[in-house]
């Protein structure tokens, strides 16, 4: 007598397509004999989308105290921090592929020999880069591989579902130094426990997807890095928001303040 919504912050944004289904997908659960229980699971949220989420699936009055009385409240809302104690978060300003990303070809390498390090150094390994664009994915492999990286792509248009799946595949069995990926196309479910840095040279277009993809690496508990690069022109690309621009704008601009307690703030917790 459960049922169990996953990734639901997805359905509350009004411009998914299926989250319009909502409404009456839970006005059925709720006519159900005999009752059933219903838990909403998500990885990120703000405090508006998780608004949004009680609103749409016809949550009552919540109680985020935990201390739960069920002469007061039918629901309640349980929130987890997003702080990460091993992963170290770094803002950098973005400049050119070659100046910015030619330190993941400097780690790997003896500085005397410019032979291969094996093993690698420690919190030196399994890297994702994250962009917007397939053009800036593969410009940035043709920089990695001509610094003696094995790189993967992965994107959606203008590449077969072959190639993304062998990319994957190389990927989860750490047979890459690096995958390069649009972050639209590559992320949910992934859960890599060598994954050691997350770059993302491009800023996504929501406060979830940052805090999701800076999230994903070190999930053996290990030191792992997430380093982001940003610059104005970011933006001005299409899906931002004039409230997605002044979140992320708050998070690049906490220059002076522990930037997980940045994002924690700023996610409502």
């Amino acid at each position: 007598n459960l049922i169990l919504s996953d990734e639901t912050e997805e359905g509350s944004r009004s411009n998914v397509h299926h989250a319009r289904e909502y409404p009456n997908a839970i006005t059925f659960l709720q006519g159900l004999n005999p009752p059933v229980r219903f838990i909403a699971t998500t990885a990120t949220a703000t405090q508006a989308a998780r608004t949004a989420i009680k609103e749409k699936l016809k949550f009552g009055p919540t109680n985020s105290s935990l201390k739960f009385n069920p002469r007061e409240s039918y629901s309640y809302e349980l929130i987890l921090p997003i702080y990460r104690e091993n992963i170290e978060i770094q803002v950098l300003p973005r400049t050119s592929k070659q100046r910015n990303l030619q330190f993941l070809v400097a780690e790997r390498h003896c500085k005397q020999t410019g032979r291969r390090l094996e093993p690698l150094p420690e919190g030196v390994g399994l890297t994702l880069i994250y962009v917007t664009k397939r053009d800036t994915a593969r410009q940035i492999a043709k920089v990695l591989e001509q610094g003696g990286l094995k790189v993967g792509l992965y994107y959606k248009e203008g590449r077969s579902n072959a190639e993304n799946a062998a990319a994957h595949q190389a990927f989860m069995d750490s047979t890459i130094d690096v995958l390069v990926a649009t972050g639209q196309s590559f992320g949910e479910g992934i859960d890599h426990p060598e994954l050691r840095h997350v770059i993302l040279y491009c800023m996504p277009k929501s406060l979830e997807q940052l805090v999701q993809q800076i999230g994903r690496p070190g999930r053996d508990g290990k030191r792992a890095r997430c380093t982001v690069f940003a610059a104005a022109q970011d933006f001005m690309e299409a899906g931002h928001t004039p409230n997605s621009r002044a979140l992320l704008g708050q998070f690049l601009e906490a220059t002076t303040t522990c930037r997980w307690h940045t994002l924690s703030r700023l996610c409502g917790e």
